[in-house]
């Protein structure tokens, strides 16, 4: 019986990009603390596949992470892991200003779109690292458990938390979420969540 476990790890506290001020996104010096943390926890296994979103506030928390853990290979970068909100509630969209229903829509088809390409079963035992955004890893959750996705925004996700699905092909309990939103490496007075 072959197993995938999937680690999935949110980013660091960010900066946000702002034209204006040509501040480019960039990791705060408690992001780059965050990632060196959940580094540190992510040494105990033995991973086989790295991927990353493709962006920066993602790539520079996985850079520290592949440091940190000694991963040799190449990470793959992936736009279909980029922050994006999955569908959101009609009655709310217009008070959190998501009233873009194609933008929405697009991004809903871009988060299945990476369930569908990463949470595959496999003959050979692996163990795969995501690091990606809140929004996308609580879709993932949500359609892993197979409740109504648009769910997402009721789950809680700090930054550089571990999240853990394990696919097996054969046997009982072949999908399961082994952890949403653990942070017990990352000492309380540094959580984040925005």
């Amino acid at each position: 019986m072959a197993e995938v476990l999937f680690l999935l790890v949110r980013h660091g506290q960010y900066i946000p990009e702002n034209s204006k001020k040509k501040i480019k996104e960039k990791l705060t010096p408690l992001g780059r603390k965050q990632a060196q943390l959940i580094g540190r926890r992510l040494q105990q296994y033995k991973i086989t596949e790295f991927h990353q979103s493709t962006m920066p506030r993602a790539v520079e928390t996985a850079s520290i992470i592949q440091r940190k853990i000694k991963f040799k290979k190449k990470i793959v970068s992936d736009d279909l892991l980029r922050e994006c909100v999955p569908d959101f509630p009609k009655k709310l969209r217009k008070k959190y200003k998501f009233n873009d229903a194609q933008k929405l829509k697009k991004d809903l088809q871009q988060a299945k779109a990476a369930f569908k390409k990463y949470f595959v079963k496999s003959r050979k035992e692996k163990v795969i690292l995501i690091v990606a955004h809140g929004n996308i890893i609580r879709f993932f959750i949500c359609a892993m458990l197979g409740i109504d996705t648009i769910k997402w925004r009721q789950l809680d996700i700090k930054q550089c938390s571990l999240s853990q699905i394990r696919l097996k092909t054969k046997g009982p309990n072949r999908q399961v979420v082994v952890s949403h939103n653990d942070c017990g490496h990352i000492p309380l007075k540094l959580q984040t969540f925005l």
